[in-house]
């Protein structure tokens, strides 16, 4: 037979654990609700930092032939490009991770093959991510903004492998020219292919004297960094 005060003393202690929980509207076992900026669950973390919160990114990575390529890497950057997550796919060509809810930059590459970088991938709360990727075989570009196997810049290089561009217009501008190249940003400004900085025009008129009796002048256009210009070669006697 139960004491009847032991009985007495497990329904109070039951009723004191039971009761505050069910007329507490405020406490919550996890995040509820992850867009209220509130900490429901009053672990120190709030909304899409919360795990409670967590999305999924997923995917699968192929060649332009659609077959499935193992092994590729799949780097996952925050807001300041920095790597949250490394991965790498599988047999069938599949990737996939819990990951807190947020807008990343997911870089894919493999091999010979050219690095794909997507930008304004958005994860929702407890949602999935689906993140394809179609990587094409080609030259591999460079930090000079150029591919492997030539010395021709591709605006498409930008943000791979180092190389970066002042801006778009300096982007569109040093497309197909060569390293060194000066080339017009705009009607008051030059810029050196491919990662300089857009410099003010200058120009210098040139004065030729000669105290000889014979002056020998010779004009040539020749290209210079990329323009044509004309050469005057003056010889004095």
């Amino acid at each position: 037979m139960i004491n009847k005060k032991l009985f007495a003393i497990i329904i109070v202690s039951f009723l004191f654990l039971v009761i505050p929980l069910a007329y507490a509207p405020w406490f919550d076992l996890f995040e509820s609700d992850c867009s209220n900026s509130i900490d429901d669950d009053f672990d120190g973390d709030t909304d899409c930092a919360d795990s409670d919160c967590s999305g999924q990114i997923k995917g699968y990575v192929n060649d332009e032939s659609l077959q499935e390529i193992e092994g590729a890497r799949i780097r996952v950057l925050d807001a300041s490009l920095n790597p949250v997550q490394v991965h790498y796919s599988n047999q069938s060509g599949l990737y996939a991770s819990s990951i807190l809810c947020g807008t990343y930059t997911v870089v894919t590459d493999f091999q010979d093959k050219i690095p794909l970088t997507e930008e304004n991938v958005v994860v929702s709360p407890l949602g999935t991510m689906i993140n394809n990727a179609t990587l094409y075989a080609g030259n591999v570009c460079q930090d000079d903004c150029t591919l492997t196997g030539n010395n021709i810049i591709e605006a498409a290089c930008q943000g791979i492998n180092g190389c970066s561009f002042y801006d778009s217009t300096s982007a569109a501008v040093c497309d197909n020219a060569q390293p060194g190249w000066i080339k017009d940003y705009n009607a008051t400004h030059f810029l050196q292919c491919a990662e300089g900085i857009p410099q003010n025009k200058t120009q210098v008129a040139s004065a030729v004297s000669c105290s000889e009796e014979n002056l020998i002048k010779v004009t040539k256009v020749v290209s210079y960094q990329g323009k044509l210009v004309k050469l005057v070669v003056v010889t004095c006697g």
